[in-house]
């Protein structure tokens, strides 16, 4: 639960100073110019670029730069804070996950997940 309230609050802060200044300190924006003007070229390459976001953002990155990659889809508050609990509570999982099972080795990561 804390690392769900801690990935809340960074994600949200980085969503509301987005939406007060429009300073996307994400990137989320620029990457999303970029994609469209690949997926203008390339259907395919256009979604593997939106899929690697994606995957990127939730292990990495953060839901926040996701929210900003979709803005225009998003469109409305009430939908913005629903993808930031949904995303932020699955990486708080996945990173939960692998600080406790990391601890060991990559190899035992890896068996965990053979034997489950």
């Amino acid at each position: 639960m804390a690392m769900w309230f801690f990935d809340l609050v960074a994600a949200g802060t980085f969503v509301f100073i987005y939406e007060k200044t429009g300073q996307d300190v994400t990137m989320g924006e620029a990457y999303r110019n970029s994609t469209d003007v690949i997926f203008e070229k390339s259907r395919i390459a256009g979604m593997l670029s939106v899929a690697s976001n994606l995957i990127y953002a939730v292990f990495w990155s953060g839901p926040e730069h996701v929210v900003v990659f979709f803005r225009k889809e998003l469109a409305t508050m009430k939908r913005i804070i629903v993808v930031l609990v949904v995303l932020t509570a699955l990486q708080a999982l996945i990173w939960t996950e692998l600080y406790t099972l990391g601890y060991e080795s990559v190899s035992e990561l890896i068996k965990h997940y053979r034997t489950h």
